[in-house]
């Protein structure tokens, strides 16, 4: 039997387990799929801020109470900074479990060689760091800052069992919905450029106020049109959900299309925001990206369009509003891709053949 422990910050505690990497899943499929006993412990700890003092406390004390838990081997589901105590008495040798953690994006390496040197000591303390792209992977292994055998591309999915309680609101009306979520590099002024004179049809945004240096609150009040309804998740009134992620999953459980407009970067983005639109049987419009690990044409659950173009984008909207077979059978296929690919036992698999072999 192995023990697994697994940090936590506690506001994760209710989440999907799509948020915790398949975390809640190991003891399952360990026993489904290998035979073997694991148990399971969460260590749940809270992050007041993310203040540099604040993360040298939680290093800290994590250190301490990880060294204080029995257990075999550590699995970090969320970013792995907050380890650095424990990191560090591994590259002593004074801690000798396996250590297994995520990252969403790739490894860098600092221009500043002693921060550099640094970063590399820590991520060597890691027995493998899980990347939910192949881009990711090759990226931080050309950087240098970690080994192709301690670096590993797993496909991420839903938790399906999850999302299917979750009861999305009475339908408002016979108009085509779409709705768009998420933050990060998000284009809305392609998007609602697009939406202008599309008849039949509404825009749902659900956003935050600001993003980085991205004043959305600014950018979306020149919007304010009989056709696009927008939403700041700090303002929305959860009702029975329990959380913003609940009432973001129910109201794409609603609409007949997500679209995920991003704007021209040199990575990957809009990937969650794709994943839970298909998990809840939506068609797909995004902006075209070869660093997004689903082909959305290819696969047949949507179309994509080039980055920033408001001419290409209202072209498919029409379309789509004109052609509801076209989304319903974008829907059912992409709903069908969760269920069989990318899903949360997925995932919990592809982990565990990783950390059962130590």
């Amino acid at each position: 039997m192995k023990t697994i422990l697994v940090p936590l910050n506690i506001k994760l505690k209710e989440s999907p387990d799509h948020l915790l990497f398949a975390a809640r899943h190991l003891e399952e499929v360990a026993k489904t799929e290998f035979g073997e006993k694991v148990v399971v412990k969460f260590l749940y700890y809270e992050q007041k801020n993310y203040g540099k003092r604040e993360l040298i406390r939680l290093n800290l004390k994590l250190m301490w109470k990880i060294l204080a838990t029995k257990h075999d081997l550590l699995y970090f589901a969320t970013d792995p900074l907050v380890l650095g105590g424990i990191a560090f008495l591994k590259n002593l040798g004074v801690y000798r479990k396996p250590m297994y953690a995520w990252k969403y994006i790739a490894l860098y390496k600092p221009k500043n060689p002693f921060v550099a040197k640094l970063k590399k000591k820590f991520y060597d303390a890691f027995d493998c760091i899980f990347m939910v792209t192949e881009k990711h992977v090759g990226e931080s292994v050309s950087n240098g800052m970690i080994s192709s055998a301690r670096c590993k591309y797993v496909e991420w999915g839903e938790d399906v069992d999850y999302i299917d309680k979750i009861i999305p609101p009475l339908s408002d009306g016979n108009l085509t919905t779409f709705v768009s979520t998420g933050k990060a590099y998000r284009d809305f002024d392609t998007l609602c450029k697009a939406f202008d004179g599309v008849k039949n049809a509404k825009l749902k945004i659900f956003t935050v106020k600001g993003w980085g240096e991205e004043n959305y609150q600014e950018v979306l009040s020149k919007y304010q049109q009989n056709n696009i309804e927008i939403y700041f998740v700090e303002d929305l009134q959860l009702g029975a959900y329990k959380n913003v992620l609940d009432y973001l999953l129910a109201e794409l459980k609603l609409a007949d299309c997500a679209v995920v407009i991003c704007k021209k970067v040199n990575f990957g983005v809009g990937f969650t925001a794709i994943l839970d639109a298909m998990v809840c049987g939506c068609s797909l419009i995004a902006t075209a990206h070869p660093d997004n690990p689903i082909d959305i044409d290819g696969c047949g659950i949507g179309e994509t369009v080039p980055a920033e173009n408001v001419d290409a984008l209202h072209t498919i909207i029409e379309d789509f509003v004109n052609d509801k077979n076209k989304m319903k059978s974008y829907s059912q296929t992409a709903r069908k891709m969760i269920e069989n690919r990318y899903n949360i036992k997925s995932v919990a698999k592809r982990v565990l053949e990783v950390m059962l072999k130590e």
